[in-house]
């Protein structure tokens, strides 16, 4: 039993499962907004504190100054995920491989995108994201598959993958 598929990718749907590869774990997100909270806490009283000597010297302001940009420098590593998946998703859908009409086939076996490529079965699958309109499945090495809803011909087809989904893939990033 094999379920072809064909059509061409949603921006919408393209960018949201560039977004879903490149966000970070729950645990990573904490830590970093942790850090953010405690750098920005100890900057805020490092400012307080240089404002409130009578006579605060030109050491002093240089030093806020410096913690200003290690401040803007946390922001950044706070917000690269999000501004890295952006870029990564313009640069990937203005490929003109990506805005070619995808076509492929579905299997007990695996996943299979244009017929000169081979099979990506079900095992090197490691990380699955499940959505209405689509699936994104995810391999160790970062390379991602997106089903989309309106690639398949009628709804028991994608209820099919659906299933071969769910009893084939096994989650092991979390």
């Amino acid at each position: 039993m094999e379920i072809e598929f064909s059509g061409r990718y949603d921006k919408d749907l393209y960018f949201q499962a560039i977004r879903w590869i490149f966000t970070p774990s729950k645990r990573a997100w904490l830590l970093r907004l942790a850090a953010f909270v405690v750098f920005s806490a100890l900057y805020i009283v490092t400012i307080i504190g240089a404002f409130q000597q009578d006579n605060a010297s030109s050491f002093e302001l240089a030093r806020i100054g410096r913690h200003l940009i290690t401040f803007l420098i946390l922001g950044y590593i706070l917000l690269q995920p999000y501004i890295s998946s952006y870029r990564k998703a313009s640069e990937l859908w203005n490929d003109p491989v990506t805005g070619r009409n995808i076509t492929g086939r579905v299997s007990p076996m695996g996943v299979m995108i244009d017929p000169m490529k081979d099979w990506l079965t079900w095992d090197k699958f490691v990380k699955v994201n499940r959505t209405p309109a689509a699936i994104t499945l995810l391999t160790a090495s970062r390379v991602f598959v997106l089903l989309q809803r309106s690639f398949f011909k009628d709804e028991q087809d994608w209820k099919m993958v659906q299933n071969l989904v769910n009893s084939r893939v096994q989650e092991v990033i979390e």
